[in-house]
């Protein structure tokens, strides 16, 4: 009796453990089914998300084309406004380094014959790309129609002055910290008929003449003039004034410098675009002095291989570290010309 107990006990632990295993494995099973319905379920959101983000950076490629569209209709405007300077300083050998960081600059160069009188202006508007550019077409429209209703005797810090007074009304409805904002750099200077006398006005740009020392002939040193040479040459620069074309603390006409220029002097108008480019080595600011001394050395160099030189100078300076990638970080213009015997 004993041995049938022990057999019967033994046999329903086998049966409860059968019966175990077997529930088991069903809801192991429904588990399983329950996982994998999930997983398809989330695999058909996964697949409508993918498909969705697909749409999204479709409509986002087709809305950066038409952006991008229209920026380079945009620049094509732009150059189109720029003047053609050939025509205006042609008894003079010259060159224009323009180089927008973007596809339109905030940079932008200007020059304008006024009866006989060569005008020649670099300026560098608030910003770069679109926003600059929105600057740069406002200074060139302004700077022509101011020529056009000026007399012939109008200084050059006149014009500055006047140019002033039209970017401050077309932003005069902006609260005042933002019309701090919005303006331009610029410098501007005119040859007389004469080829021998030059104005010049600047909104914190300067001017840089480069001139033979054997002319031994230099204006004095003062606060708005310095002097720096190397053995053949001496690079004269005469200072703009410490305040921008646009709203300002403190605002003062603009000072108007009269010299004499000689034959085969050099004159550099520029926007800092160039001189605040960052690389070398070091991933240093290029700099006023650099500058300065990369002019004074390519002096024996006509105007378009000075060109050349100064576009070869900043791509290597640019590009000098293979470690570290840079980019240019601002729009540039330089322009040089070339006075020569009359």
């Amino acid at each position: 009796m004993i041995l049938f107990h022990a057999r019967f006990l033994k046999y329903a632990a086998l049966l409860s453990t059968f019966f175990i295993v077997i529930e088991a494995q069903y809801v192991f099973n429904a588990m399983i089914k329950q996982q994998k319905q999930i997983i398809e379920q989330q695999n058909i959101k996964l697949f409508e998300q993918k498909e969705e983000i697909a749409s999204q950076l479709e409509i986002i490629s087709e809305q950066k084309k038409n952006i991008t569209d229209g920026i380079i209709y945009a620049s094509t405007i732009q150059q189109a406004l720029l003047p053609e300077c050939g025509e205006i300083i042609k008894p003079f050998d010259y060159f224009i380094l323009y180089r927008p960081k973007e596809i339109v600059s905030g940079d932008f160069y200007w020059c304008y014959n006024h009866y006989g009188r060569i005008i020649i202006a670099a300026a560098d508007c608030t910003g770069h790309g679109v926003p600059g550019a929105f600057m740069s077409v406002l200074g060139i429209n302004n700077l022509n129609e101011i020529m056009a209703r000026s007399p012939q005797d109008i200084s050059a810090a006149e014009i500055l002055e006047r140019l002033r007074s039209r970017v401050i009304k077309a932003f005069e409805k902006k609260n005042q910290s933002q019309r701090r904002k919005d303006g331009m750099d610029i410098a501007l200077y005119i040859i007389e008929p004469d080829g021998k006398t030059l104005q010049f006005a600047g909104a914190n740009n300067p001017l840089f003449i480069i001139r033979k020392n054997e002319n031994d002939n230099f204006p004095e040193i003062d606060k708005k003039i310095t002097l720096t040479n190397n053995d053949n040459f001496t690079l004269i620069q005469i200072k703009g004034d410490k305040m921008p074309i646009g709203n300002f603390k403190a605002i003062h006409p603009f000072t108007n410098h009269t010299l004499t220029i000689l034959p085969d002097d050099r004159l550099y108008a520029f926007s800092d675009g160039y001189i605040d480019q960052f690389g070398g080595p070091y991933g240093k600011r290029l700099g006023t002095s650099a500058f300065k001394n990369l002019l004074l050395s390519i002096q024996d160099k006509n105007m378009e291989a000075q060109k050349q030189i100064l576009e070869q100078t900043i791509d290597e300076w640019i590009n000098s570290n293979p470690d570290q990638r840079r980019e240019q970080i601002d729009d540039m213009i330089i322009i040089g010309l070339h006075i020569k015997e009359q």
